[in-house]
């Protein structure tokens, strides 16, 4: 599998993209031959791979291919590789505060978000975008965020990988997998993956699958699914909730909403 960064080298020339890991797709990109007498495929990859910030000159190089030819350099194609990775993280890194009025429009491709950041997508072009620290989005359209303390708005069948106290507010058939105390909050045929102590209120045909340590609040024709009793879980107005084999619901008493609410922990560890 192909990974961030990479590239291929030629005796003449090297070739990556911003937005492409994929030796083969930039073999055919630039329209290279894929000859290994002529062309070498090559990564650098950074320590932690979720977090691709730090000294390049701890990231981890690899040659992609068993056979090297006779004027290949190692220690060229890692200086290379830290220049082209260099490039792409100064282009495509937004550390700069902003307010939500403010937010510039991204052109689709791969960012990363830090600094408080803040971006707004539209599509239908394909976005992958990496946040940290506290930064911010407001997506539409096909994206796909990966939230690190961070928050992000997001609809249009986007969908998004949270963690570390991060926020996702899901509209539009959105999708998140949510862990690390991140919260979601899911309207509109969206669907959220929940476990490690994260949260998840729930809207109007919203569906959750929690495990772990949850708390999900379903309210509207929404439903949510755990595989085994532990979290918490609150049901309310034409709601459901299954967890293992058993099925819970909310009712309606005398023309008024009754709410359900089904508390169950995991066992505490001796």
């Amino acid at each position: 599998m192909c990974r961030f960064k990479s590239a291929i080298i030629t005796c003449e020339e090297t070739y990556h993209l911003h937005d492409v890991d994929s030796h083969e797709e930039i073999l055919r990109y630039f329209n290279l031959p894929d000859d290994p007498d002529v062309i070498v495929r090559v990564e650098l990859v950074p320590p932690d791979p979720a977090r691709p910030f730090g000294p390049l000159k701890n990231w981890l190089y690899n040659t992609d291919q068993n056979y090297v030819p006779s004027w290949f350099s190692e220690d060229f194609a890692r200086a290379e590789l830290i220049r082209v990775a260099m490039a792409t993280l100064q282009a495509r890194t937004l550390e700069e505060r902003t307010v939500p009025a403010y937010y510039p429009e991204l052109a689709p491709g791969r960012w990363w978000l830090r600094g408080a950041a803040g971006a707004r997508l539209a599509g239908p072009s394909p976005y992958a975008i990496y946040q940290y620290d506290h930064s911010n989005t407001i997506a539409y359209a096909e994206c796909h965020i990966i939230l690190n303390d961070a928050s992000g708005h997001i609809g249009d069948r986007s969908d998004v990988v949270a963690s570390d106290h991060s926020h996702v507010a899901l509209r539009e058939r959105g999708f998140a997998r949510i862990r690390d105390h991140a919260e979601a909050t899911a309207w509109g045929y969206s669907h959220v993956v929940a476990s490690q102590q994260s949260s998840v209120k729930a809207y109007n045909n919203a569906q959750v699958d929690a495990s772990g340590d949850t708390t999900v609040e379903l309210h509207g024709e929404t439903i949510c699914r755990r595989p085994h009793p532990c979290g918490r879980t609150i049901v309310s107005s034409q709601a459901i909730y299954i967890c293992g084999h058993d099925l819970y619901y909310s009712s309606f008493y005398s023309g008024h909403q009754a709410e359900l609410v089904v508390q169950t922990f995991a066992p505490e560890q001796e």
